[in-house]
């Protein structure tokens, strides 16, 4: 009896973590990557762009 009620608190505590894992994910997809923000908040651009100074 003890271990069918150890087993059943186990089961209980995966899926409350495999719950909390899942909305984890999902913030994650949802939310934008520092990386690709200035410090303005705009969206940096991921190739390199041609520069108007040249000496041309």
């Amino acid at each position: 009896m003890e271990l069918e009620a150890e087993v059943q608190k186990l089961k209980e505590q995966n899926q409350e973590l495999e719950r909390k894992q899942a909305e984890i994910m999902e913030m994650q997809k949802n939310e934008v990557p520092e990386t690709l923000k200035d410090p303005f908040g705009r969206k940096k651009r991921l190739c390199m762009r041609r520069t108007l100074t040249g000496p041309w």
